[in-house]
């Protein structure tokens, strides 16, 4: 009668887990393009198509950085003070087209223009991610840079392509080289710790260059296309993340926007 009776509970726990795990792959669809863009990258573009949503572009700005391509640090004019220091040298590269809206990791930790005390406002957008996940490129393009970055972005790629530069930063391992041609969805580096990070993620962070000046700006990532892209990425997934630093700094952010709360 026991064995029974463990038959039974066996069988129930097994029509509920696998319950389980159907309402997991519809809730976290993102989940689901992130596989599909590590295991089949030609599919990637497709599957997102219905993954995620686009917002419009509001990114309206046509004034440029000053910062040189040295390695040092500047910010950009007016009010958006977004860090633009270790500028990679723009190319001119130019590839197959070709973008999606898959990022490695959908639990984002830092978002785009978030003011942080002692440091220029964070000029990209971060994923938490376990160490040694592979990275991939939502960009299509021509790897300009590979390799360790003196200015705290650790082991960093830059993708380029039509004037638009990639960065993703703080891998433990990069997987490509200088010259190669990356397609959207491929894996480009192993996720880490590397550089000024404070745990193990992916920061993301888009660039447009000046053909005439070689000079690159940040660009909020939510408001601007990829070329590739019929319309601008929610790469926020539609989460509204909230942060509190021990000094009592706090910020939320989602795609609507970023709103700080400073400590009395």
């Amino acid at each position: 009668m026991k064995k029974l009776l463990f038959l039974i509970l066996g069988v129930v726990a097994f029509i509920m887990c696998s319950g389980i795990s159907m309402v997991q792959d519809v809730m976290l669809p993102p989940l689901i393009a992130q596989e599909v863009a590590i295991q089949a990258p030609w599919a990637a573009q497709k599957i997102t198509q219905w993954v995620f949503r686009s917002v419009p572009e509001r990114y309206q700005d046509d004034e440029w950085s000053g910062g040189e391509d040295d390695g040092g640090s500047s910010s950009l004019p007016g009010s958006a003070q977004v860090f633009n220091g270790g500028i990679v040298e723009y190319q001119g590269a130019q590839a197959e087209q070709g973008a999606s809206c898959v990022m490695s990791s959908t639990r984002v930790t830092d978002c785009f223009n978030v003011p942080r005390p002692g440091y220029d406002n964070h000029g990209g957008i971060d994923y938490g991610i376990d160490p040694n996940q592979p990275v991939v490129t939502p960009m299509a393009g021509v790897v300009t840079y590979a390799g360790w970055s003196d200015v705290g972005y650790g082991f960093l790629v830059v993708i380029e392509n039509e004037g638009v530069q990639v960065y993703l930063a703080h891998s433990n391992e990069i997987l490509v080289s200088v010259g190669d041609h990356v397609e959207a969805g491929q894996a480009v580096a192993l996720s880490g710790n590397t550089g000024a990070s404070t745990g193990s993620h992916i920061h993301f962070e888009v660039r447009v260059c000046d053909p005439e000046t070689g000079q690159c700006r940040v660009v909020d990532p939510n408001g601007f296309a990829l070329p590739g892209q019929s319309g601008s990425c929610d790469w926020y997934f539609g989460q509204q993340p909230t942060i509190t630093y021990e000094s009592g700094f706090q910020y939320s952010c989602g795609v609507e926007g970023i709103d700080v709360i400073t400590p009395p």
